[in-house]
């Protein structure tokens, strides 16, 4: 039986049955209602068919991280319990459609309902998902006015809104049939299906936000004065475009779908060349026709800000899943040599800083800025603390230029003041060949000597403002966890169940801080955990501080992280020694 103060709903159905819009009224239902909440979708790349599975974490505790076991599952078609086999167990709560059998599964119960029957009675088989909705409603006790609040908003026609609310209303008659008392739930015939700890809502998530990561990095972006993004349409990268371009008229955000990846990149550029402030999004995919771009960025020392939504590769991959495997592709990509930056949000919050910094460091240091999200972060809600929009600053470091200005002036720290035209007197001539201070061409060995030095002196000044590691954990830990990126929340998990464990979590992971020296010693068991099939990370930590992290737990297979499976490789790792 679940004896903790969460329950794990999951909606399993085919592509085009309305899964996405039913996901994000049940989080905000939930939200309403002063719970804790962190909903994930698993999605195939089609339109139509295959399986696409929802899934919707409600605690009296903040947790964020990802569960594997789901408790109770809406199944609506036939092949959603085979999708998530592994996700059931002897404790699972299954409702399934009439419409097919659900044989040889172990589940606490198995429970036939008739999902289309009820919906094309409220109005229209497509209310499926508000039918489930309803029964999670009954079975949580939800306010029917918060819930129809909910579907008003999210409905703008009359008629669909009417359907659902009805189909909603069918789903809690049906829901009903069982009852709770003395926290067991309990059908008419007296039946028992489950035990869960009810109610449990918490009075701080009134103030907590409840976002996806790609909200929370698109809202930084804007803080930040972003006022430029161009894309080429890419899963999941397309995602912050769009958000951003619902905001672009009252934000006066001016947004570009381009006509192929190298028009996105170099449209970008001009924004920042003329005075903007600039972004692109994109994939993996997508970004590797780009990469000549990044190199002319480098020469030109352009601020340009891109953000990669990782997914599993090579070529097309897997569209749809989750991956942490373009950290080389970041740190690597464009020829020759030039200083950039790379973070990898871990939660929210810290995609709002990552998102408001980014411009900032772009602009001071004119020097690429990459930001690598995956498609876990950018697609899940979260439970976040409201931002702290008061530490936000808006560092412009455009110069006037004179009539003797000098684009490429030489200086100690390497950085040259950056003219835009007709911002001041002087011409801001800009060359992709080697040039001279004044960006005229010059190929004499000891100027080229001169200018590569000039730029990679930016580095020093770029590791003075590094974001440090964050620390979680046993104080006198015998184990050290290192992760970076969305990671974050399912192993800060999965250390406050351990004894004598602590993370390092690295949401900057380019250039490296140099305060991982001072938390590894040759006393400490480390495990580098990563999305990835070669440790990416692990071998940059190698690279740069000469540290060989033994221990790793890779995932590659185009999932995140669970909190129980990484329990598990992380005991086996301790015990083995």
């Amino acid at each position: 039986m679940n004896t903790e103060k969460e329950i794990n709903f999951a909606i399993c159905a085919q592509a085009g049955q309305g899964l996405e819009k039913s996901q994000a009224i049940l989080t905000q239902i939930v939200k309403r209602h002063n719970y804790y909440c962190v909903s994930t979708k698993d999605y195939l790349s089609r339109i139509r068919g295959g399986m696409n599975c929802a899934s919707i974490r409600i605690s009296e505790e903040e947790k964020n991280g990802y569960k594997k076991h789901i408790d109770v599952l809406f199944a609506f078609s036939p092949g959603a319990i085979e999708h998530v086999r592994e996700r059931l167990n002897k404790n699972t709560l299954i409702f399934h459609d009439k419409s097919f059998k659900a044989e040889n599964i172990e589940a606490y119960a198995v429970v036939e309902i008739d999902f289309i029957g009820l919906a094309e009675a409220a109005g229209s088989k497509a209310a499926m998902n508000s039918v489930a909705i309803g029964i999670i409603a009954g079975i949580m006790g939800f306010d029917s006015s918060i819930v129809e609040s909910v579907i008003l908003k999210n409905f703008h026609k009359e008629e669909i809104a009417r359907i659902n609310i009805e189909a909603v209303t069918k789903g809690r008659e049906e829901s009903g049939k069982w009852k709770v008392e003395s926290g067991k739930l309990e059908h008419e015939n007296n039946f028992p299906l489950s035990t869960f700890n009810f109610p449990f809502n918490n009075d701080e998530v009134k103030n907590k936000l409840l976002l996806t990561g790609n909200e929370a990095l698109g809202l930084g972006c804007v803080a930040g004065g972003c006022d430029f993004i161009s894309y080429y349409p890419m899963t999941p990268g397309a995602e912050l475009y769009s958000f951003l371009h619902s905001l672009s008229s009252d934000l006066n955000i001016f947004t570009e779908q381009c006509e192929d990846e190298i028009s996105v990149i170099n449209m970008a550029l001009g924004a920042w060349y003329s005075g903007g402030r600039g972004m692109i999004t994109t994939s993996g995919g997508g970004f590797a026709l780009m990469e000549e771009t990044v190199s002319l960025a480098g020469m030109l020392e352009s601020p340009v800000v891109i953000h990669i939504g990782q997914r599993p590769a090579p070529a097309t991959g897997l569209p749809t899943r989750t991956e942490q495997a373009d950290l080389n592709l970041a740190l690597y990509a464009g020829h020759g040599e030039f200083p950039r930056i790379i973070f990898a949000p871990s939660t929210p919050e810290k995609a709002f800083e990552i998102g408001s910094i980014a411009f900032n460091l772009a602009d001071k240091f004119q020097v690429p800025v990459f930001i690598l999200s995956d498609e876990f972060f950018i697609n899940t809600y979260f439970s976040s603390p409201v931002f702290d929009v008061e530490k936000v600053t808006y560092e412009s470091h455009i110069a006037e230029t004179a009539p003797d200005y000098k684009r490429y002036q030489f200086s100690d720290n390497g950085i040259s003041p950056r003219g835009i035209p007709s911002y001041g007197s002087g011409l801001v001539c800009v060359d992709s060949d080697e040039h001279n201070e004044n960006g005229e061409i010059d190929e004499t060995p000891a100027n080229r000597t001169a200018m590569v030095n000039k730029r990679l002196r930016k580095l020093d000044g770029i590791k003075k403002d590094i974001l440090a590691p964050k620390f979680f954990g046993a104080q006198e830990y015998k184990t050290l966890l290192i992760s970076w990126g969305s990671t974050y929340s399912t192993v800060k998990e999965v250390v406050a169940q351990l004894e004598n464990v602590a993370m390092l979590h690295f949401a900057q992971v380019y250039p490296l801080s140099e305060s991982i020296k001072d938390y590894i010693d040759s006393d400490k068991r480390v495990i580098a955990i990563e999305n990835n099939a070669t440790g990416q990370f692990a071998n940059l930590i190698k690279l740069q501080t000469g540290i060989n992290i033994e221990h790793r737990i890779l995932k590659y297979d185009g999932f995140p992280f669970n909190v129980e499976d990484l329990t598990d490789s992380v005991k086996e790792i301790i015990n083995a020694r």
